[in-house]
């Protein structure tokens, strides 16, 4: 979801773009997770592809040491043969108890991979929406989402939004 593609749509490009006011990354996160694919899009700290929370917030103390906190899945590991190995860096040596809580995000991770390239390259990550039927995401939920939590208020997401320079179709 951090990159921006030209086949996106030019909603889902602006949507990228004021993704990353902490506002709006708030608001959007809690209202989906990731299906994991090849690992591209998904940032491992920041992202809510591990059940319902961010790795961030789960382990802040590690999120702080981590030397990783800007890298999607697919930098944060390798394969090795056929099986995916984690390979999570750090600022300094960890202490005894910081170590622990290592295993404890690793014992999170087993069993979690990302789609080998070579085997399914057209395997992409998918984020799921919670609201609605289909949950998929649509224009409409994201616009009631953002009416429901701030009407009233000076909001400086839907600010932000208005001022991104979209282009005509006509």
């Amino acid at each position: 979801m951090n990159r921006i593609r030209n086949k996106d749509s030019l909603w889902w490009r602006d949507l990228k773009r004021i993704r990353r006011l902490e506002e709006w990354e708030n608001e959007f996160n809690d209202n989906g997770t990731w299906n994991l694919g090849t690992g591209k899009n998904v940032r491992f700290w920041k992202d809510k592809w591990l059940e319902r929370f961010e790795l961030r917030k789960e382990f802040p103390r590690l999120y702080g040491l981590s030397l990783n906190k800007y890298n999607t899945l697919n930098q944060v590991g390798e394969w090795s043969g056929v099986s995916w190995r984690w390979k999570l860096n750090w600022r300094r040596n960890l202490l005894v108890w910081e170590s622990d809580q290592v295993n404890q995000l690793l014992s999170l991770l087993v069993n979690k991979e990302v789609v080998k390239e070579d085997i399914d390259f057209e395997k992409v990550d998918n984020w799921i929406w919670r609201e609605g039927e289909s949950r998929r995401y649509t224009v409409k939920f994201a616009y009631i989402i953002s009416r429901r939590e701030f009407q009233g208020e000076d909001c400086l997401i839907i600010e932000q939004f208005w001022k991104i320079k979209f282009i005509s179709s006509a």
